[in-house]
């Protein structure tokens, strides 16, 4: 949730409706720093941002509402707004993860920059060369997702990609590498739909440990 107008933005959950007729409100959890920050604000203006089931993103706007007990309560917006129309939520992959596979002979190990069940974007690390190690149509073997959190360790097979794209990146000048599953089981592709729940679970505690 974002306050507008003040410089305010915090995680938070809606708790519920608790009123069965109009008008209609959301109940809020209380995050924290929200007294301090609408202090002197007569009317809040408020912009909400959330995924649905879908995995898709949303937002939307309220004015007005109030504080009771430790729950902030808002109106219900005039209408909610589609902003993520991606076929698939792709999801920033968390620090140390890493995808690993083969072409032809050889063998690679790349950083994981973000994941969706279709496909992935990695790049490589600083010792490696600034020349393109792929083109676009190669197809890449034997791939592993790696990816640890919590002292466990999760690897994800998928068994061929195709690299679609490759871009260089503006800060380190090496390439980037868009790469999308070609080869991929039933229980594989459950494994990849629960690694990037995992994403995001591990990416909203770290986020709410940062802001107290």
């Amino acid at each position: 949730m974002n306050l507008l107008g003040h410089d305010y933005e915090r995680l938070t959950m809606v708790i519920g409706v608790p009123t069965k007729k109009p008008p209609y409100y959301f109940r809020i959890d209380y995050p924290n720093g929200f007294e301090r920050a609408a202090r002197n604000t007569p009317s809040w203006k408020i912009r909400f941002e959330f995924k649905g089931r879908d995995r898709v993103v949303y937002r939307f706007r309220t004015y007005g509402g109030y504080v009771s007990g430790k729950d902030i309560f808002v109106p219900f917006p005039h209408h909610i707004e589609r902003v993520q129309r991606r076929r698939r939520f792709r999801l920033e992959a968390p620090l140390g993860a890493k995808v690993v596979f083969s072409r032809y002979a050889d063998k690679y190990e790349m950083t994981l920059l973000n994941l969706s069940e279709g496909g992935a974007l990695v790049g490589t690390g600083k010792s490696s060369s600034r020349q393109p190690v792929f083109q676009e149509g190669d197809f890449l073997g034997h791939i592993a997702v790696l990816f640890q959190t919590e002292g466990q360790q999760f690897r994800i097979p998928i068994r061929k990609a195709l690299v679609k794209r490759l871009e260089k990146n503006p800060l380190t000048l090496r390439y980037q590498y868009a790469i999308q599953f070609k080869d991929l089981g039933k229980g594989e592709r459950k494994d990849l739909k629960e690694l990037i729940y995992l994403f995001q679970r591990d990416f909203l505690k770290k986020r709410q440990k940062v802001e107290g």
